[in-house]
């Protein structure tokens, strides 16, 4: 009989054993990491990730799915209570549409990242100095421009 190199016997098809499967699914939701699953059940990380990502993506992703729909159709049921309220412009009808809405758009993920550009700059005892220095040379040509400007106004000949 042919043996894979852990000494296995290989599975058709290059498919696992779905006990080695469900077996990974269930260390790894009881927290394990994908190496300790990977030595638990003799498979590299790789192909135990494979299949928890392959499993949680087929048993998860459906029920999130309803779920969202779901919360989405008691959030809208919600809104329409509100709806009187805020046809005669009550402030905490107006207030809590507004919050329903904001959990509708949450729950489909409407909401864009908010980009922060946040520079940081780092001003040195030199730099202090040099633009001290600078603002005492403008402070400088200020007087003689307007020295300039006097001189030139009190004797037309320069």
């Amino acid at each position: 009989m042919i043996r894979a190199a852990n000494g296995e016997p290989p599975e058709p098809n290059g498919t696992a054993p779905l006990n080695l499967k469900v077996k990974a699914l269930r260390l790894r939701a009881a927290g394990y990491s994908y190496g300790a699953i990977s030595r638990a059940v003799n498979r590299s990380h790789g192909t135990v990730k494979k299949w928890v990502d392959a499993e949680l993506e087929a048993h998860v992703s459906p029920i999130v799915d309803e779920m969202r729909r779901l919360e989405t159709v008691r959030l809208e049921m919600l809104l329409e209570t509100l709806q009187p309220g805020i046809a005669r412009g009550d402030d905490k009808a107006i207030n809590a549409a507004i919050r329903v809405s904001e959990q509708i758009s949450k729950l489909w993920g409407l909401h864009m990242p908010i980009k922060v550009d946040a520079n940081i700059y780092e001003q040195t005892e030199q730099d202090r100095e040099l633009a001290e220095l600078i603002a005492m040379a403008r402070a400088q040509a200020a007087l003689s421009e307007d020295r300039v400007v006097r001189a030139a106004s009190e004797d037309p000949d320069l």
